[in-house]
């Protein structure tokens, strides 16, 4: 599915705050902002040669703010594997040391109380990132999720099915095409 497509699920308002979490080339953000010129949007991106790409690509939007670390469950310094869009701290051979930043601090750290939409393609992380959000005080905070969940990580299936089943509680899934991209969008009560 093309970026624009995925976008196209989500009813935004006017002026929404994103967070692109794996910036890779900043081409979710660019499509974004196609659809919703006025968002304000947070790329993650932990690997410096796609950061600095990034940097480059948006240094004239002062709307979009480009971060050169990653989101998970805690803070801490990895090494990762240079793969293109592949790029992951799982799998193929380390060969740069990356920052991961706890999604509960950087949301406290920068007072963030709404975040619209966030798009999740981190190659595996998103499992503990995920893990994090549905057991914090943060998951308030996002309104819909686009996540991208990946089969190479251990008890794969089962962890995907424990968040799904956690999420379950506050959204409603607004598709789901099962280990390509799926969203959640919060309930209204």
């Amino acid at each position: 599915m093309r970026y624009s497509d995925l976008i196209n699920y989500f009813s935004l308002p006017e002026n929404p705050i994103a967070f692109d979490a794996g910036g890779y080339l900043g081409d979710w953000t660019y499509e974004l902002l196609k659809k919703n010129p006025s968002a304000t949007v947070y790329i993650f991106e932990p690997v410096i040669s796609f950061y600095d790409n990034i940097k480059n690509r948006y240094k004239e939007q002062s709307n979009v703010k480009v971060f050169n670390f990653g989101l998970s469950d805690k803070d801490r310094d990895v090494n990762i594997s240079i793969e293109g869009d592949s790029s992951s701290v799982f799998t193929g051979v380390a060969s740069q040391k990356i920052k991961l930043v706890s999604i509960e601090n950087f949301i406290k750290n920068h007072n963030i109380q709404r975040v619209d939409l966030i798009k999740i393609n981190i190659e595996g992380e998103e499992y503990r990132l995920m893990e994090k959000v549905i057991k914090s005080d943060v998951m308030k905070v996002f309104q819909n999720f686009l996540i991208q969940y990946h089969r190479f990580i251990d008890n794969h299936v089962e962890r995907r099915n424990a968040i799904t089943s956690e999420m379950e509680t506050h959204y409603k899934n607004i598709f789901n095409n099962e280990f390509v991209w799926e969203g959640w969008g919060v309930k209204n009560y």
